[in-house]
């Protein structure tokens, strides 16, 4: 469907409309209305359809200048890469030579509108490069040189909402959130903010949410960004806000790759709607496939062998191990290509690289000849036979901005089509400008449409310049932590506080969150009872599985006693994760902290999951509040654990009767 001499269209249940300089797009759950300003388009009004609320964003009554010609076209396509189709809008607006070019895309029953914009040369004038060297670079000029009126015009005009109507008492809640985890190990704190007469915000970040304490109802403004410190331009604020105004802002010129989609979301329900508005928004970009998403995959990197164990006859007693415990995927980490990395144990000997792969060795990307004479397929064939998938750790090579990213996309389509590989790890990622941010994006744009979105990538976000939790939604899970026994910095009470604390604005099944080896390295800890060899391997997983789990560990060096605790959780969570997986799932209780009473509430269409953890506290029962009403009567039933639990409408009294115990419970809506 297309047609650049149109003003409307329409797709199944999403319609657009530009007549007399309104743009109006929604569908049966939303609508948006904005006003064209000479080229500037903004914001009018948003009606939440389902919440049955009109927010009025701009309240001041005028007309469109008609000044600027205007181009409306339309087309369905995919929402994002591997996503559902949607209606993609572009209005491409110039006036004296300056061109803005705004894009909008709207799914079937979805509440929210991807959104980007961008603003041509007039406004920003390029060298033709990134400035690498610059942090606060736009397309080669530094801001701190803008000095004429058309340079300062351009940098008002990268305002991407403006909203003239935020009125005192309303609550703003910031995320703010860390990656690079290998130096991180608190990733989220939910700040609250009044709004004031004598006060106003303004800070950074990729998620806000402005809300009515009165009423529980409110907007989100979510950008799909890497965190601040990783992107190659720098706003100094993206989002001010004032008793009368809201400012989000974004860097919209030069080029298309230059702008990041945002979107705005309304919610209900006060903060537990805020999770579940976020977590919607998240699988709708990157629907759940129970093919490759949610499965337990192992990983060989966890036990510090570095590439130092691959071989033939260690991979197949890991798949062996794998195939015995249950394990959907088994993964093998830096080892089994033929180039050396700065990772491996001959890194020095070999001259070992962290990016400029392709120059290093030309056959880099394939299988080692020396560990694996007789290459992968021995390995996979073992896996495939009985049922389990080989993933692959894989580096895209950052060096010169990217500029190898088809290659790498060849190579790992290759991968896909030669052995069946569907999971591969990226790691050793440094988008450090513009450039090599779009050239990223490219290659995992080739990769979803030559596999029509059967590889699924998991994003390290432990460490460099990388996408992290919002910058590539459509990509696949978020690999998000490197925690060994063999540093002592493997706590597993602190691996479930990062997933509870990540839960509340990411849906956990894309979260890959790991458990180890617990019997390893007990001489690294002190006397403490939350040392990892303390713990129950039920518990443990109990803790990350509404993620998607991950054994961090070299499988065949597990002792008897962990498999045996795992034996008796693993196929009672793979008869439910389908539905762990598909619903809502808000963190309760306390934080986890080793000492706290914690879990986590599924919601789902018709049945509701508990999952209660008691820590090293006195208390044996605990009232959890819950983000909905329970009838008091409802059908229940434990599916493992221990303790018992009494429904009060919205609270659930648990009582577990020893510390380090946990009850999984299934309630019947």
């Amino acid at each position: 469907m297309s047609g650049t001499g149109a003003t409307n269209s329409a797709f199944k249940d999403c319609y657009a409309d530009f007549t007399d300089g309104i743009l109006v797009i929604g569908n049966r759950a939303i609508q948006r209305r904005w006003l064209l300003k000479d080229n500037y388009l903004q914001a009018l009004d948003l009606e939440d359809k389902c919440g049955g609320k009109i927010y009025t964003l701009y309240n001041i009554t005028e007309k469109s200048s008609g000044r600027a010609k205007t181009t409306f076209k339309d087309q369905t396509a995919p929402l994002v890469n591997g996503s559902i189709d949607a209606l993609h809008i572009s209005l491409v607006a110039e006036i004296n030579g300056a061109e803005s070019v705004y894009n909008f895309a709207i799914a079937p029953e979805a509440n929210f509108i991807l959104q980007n914009a961008r603003h041509g040369q007039k406004f920003f004038p390029s060298t033709g490069s990134d400035n690498e060297n610059s942090a606060k670079s736009l397309d080669g000029i530094e801001l701190a040189e803008m000095k004429n009126e058309e340079e300062k015009a351009a940098f008002d005009i990268c305002r991407i909402e403006n909203w003239m109507s935020v009125n005192v008492n309303k609550l703003l809640f910031t995320a703010n959130l860390k990656d690079a985890t290998d130096r991180a190990d608190n990733l989220l704190s939910w700040d609250e903010f009044r709004v004031s007469r004598s006060e106003g915000f303004t800070g950074t970040g990729c998620l806000f949410a402005l809300m009515d304490p009165l009423s529980g109802e409110g907007l989100i403004l979510l950008k799909h960004a890497p965190l601040p410190h990783a992107r190659p331009l720098t706003e100094k604020n993206d989002l001010e806000v004032t008793l009368s105004e809201l400012k989000l802002y974004d860097f919209a010129g030069g080029s298309y790759q230059n702008s990041y989609d945002w979107t705005v979301i309304p919610f209900t329900g006060g903060e537990p709607g805020i999770t579940k508005a976020v977590q919607k928004e998240r699988t709708i970009l990157h629907p759940y496939n129970p093919e490759c998403d949610g499965l337990f995959i192992s990983n060989t990197w966890g036990d510090r062998s570095q590439d130092g164990a691959i071989t033939n006859d260690f991979l197949k007693k890991e798949v062996a191990t794998a195939i015995e415990m249950g394990l959907d995927v088994c993964q093998i980490d830096d080892g089994w290509q033929q180039g050396v990395s700065a990772n491996s144990v001959n890194a020095a000997a070999e001259g070992g690289v962290w990016e400029g792969f392709h120059a290093a060795d030309a056959d880099f990307w394939t299988p080692n000849r020396k560990r694996l004479p007789e290459g992968l397929e021995p390995v996979i064939k073992q896996a495939n036979d009985n049922g389990i998938g080989i993933g692959l750790w894989y580096a895209p090579d950052s060096s010169h901005d990217f500029t190898n990213w088809e290659k790498d996309a060849d190579t790992i389509l290759e991968l896909w089509r030669r052995y069946g590989v569907l999971h591969f790890k990226a790691d050793s990622v440094k988008a450090k400008t513009k450039s090599g941010e779009t050239n990223l994006k490219k290659m995992f744009k080739k990769i979803a449409d030559e596999s029509s979105g059967k590889i699924l990538i998991d994003l390290d976000v432990t460490s460099g310049i990388r996408p992290g939790y919002f910058g590539a939604p459509d990509v696949g899970a978020i690999f998000v932590e490197n925690r060994y026994s063999d540093h002592a910095s493997y706590w597993p009470h602190a691996t479930f506080r990062n997933l509870w604390q990540l839960s509340r604005i990411l849906p956990p099944s894309i979260l890959r969150m790991e458990i180890l080896n617990l019997a390893r390295n007990t001489d690294k800890y002190p006397e403490t009872p939350l040392a990892p060899a303390n713990y129950n391997s039920e518990y443990v997983f109990a803790t990350i599985m509404v993620s998607s789990p991950l054994m961090w560990c070299e499988l065949s060096n597990l002792g008897a006693k962990q498999k045996n605790e795992m034996a008796k959780i693993l196929p009672l969570w793979k008869k439910y994760r389908h539905e762990l997986h598909t619903s809502t799932v808000y963190p309760i209780g306390q934080k986890p902290c080793g000492a706290s009473w914690s879990g986590y509430f599924v919601e789902g269409a018709e049945y509701c999951h508990l999952l209660a953890f008691r820590e090293i506290t006195r208390r044996d029962n605990f009232s959890f509040d819950l983000p909905v009403e329970l009838e008091n009567n409802a059908d229940i039933e434990q599916i493992s654990g221990v303790g018992s639990i009494n429904i009060d409408q919205a609270v659930i009294q648990v009582t577990l009767p020893e510390t380090m115990t946990y009850g999984w419970w299934r309630i019947k809506k």
